[in-house]
C-alpha cells in the first residue's frame, strides 16, 4: 500500500509529539532491542506499507522504516485527528517476509 497522504499525517503528529504509546509496545521495546527513539525515527523516515483501515478503535497502519542505527523495523501505529497510537515494533521476520520486508511471504 503507498499512501503517501497517510504517512505524511503520522509524521506531522510524530514531530509536534502527539503520541500515544500502548501497554503492549512500551513492555515489547526493550525486549526487542528497540527504543522509543527507534520507533519515532520510522515513522519520521519510513513508508507505510500496509494499511488497517478497519482497525478498531483507529485506523492503523504498518510501517517499514530504519531504526537509528539504520536498521530496518516495522511499527503498527493508528491514528486519528488527535494523536498517533503506537501498538507495536518488532524487527520483520525474513521466513515471513520477502521483497525488503515488504511483502508478507505467502
Amino acid at each position: 500500500m503507498k499512501d503517501d497522504f497517510d504517512i505524511i499525517a503520522l509524521q506531522e503528529k510524530c514531530k509536534s509529539g502527539q503520541i500515544n504509546w500502548s501497554t503492549h509496545a512500551l513492555a515489547h521495546l526493550q525486549e526487542r532491542n528497540n527504543d522509543p527513539t527507534d520507533v519515532i525515527n520510522c515513522i519520521s523516515n519510513g513508508k507505510i506499507i500496509e494499511g488497517y483501515l478497519e482497525a478498531y478503535p483507529h485506523p492503523a497502519y504498518l510501517i517499514l522504516g530504519p531504526k537509528l542505527d539504520n536498521t530496518l523495523i516495522h511499527v503498527v501505529a493508528g491514528y486519528d485527528v488527535s494523536a498517533i497510537w503506537i501498538i507495536t515494533a518488532y524487527k520483520p521476520d525474513d521466513n515471513d517476509w520477502s521483497n525488503e520486508h515488504t511483502k508478507r511471504k505467502e
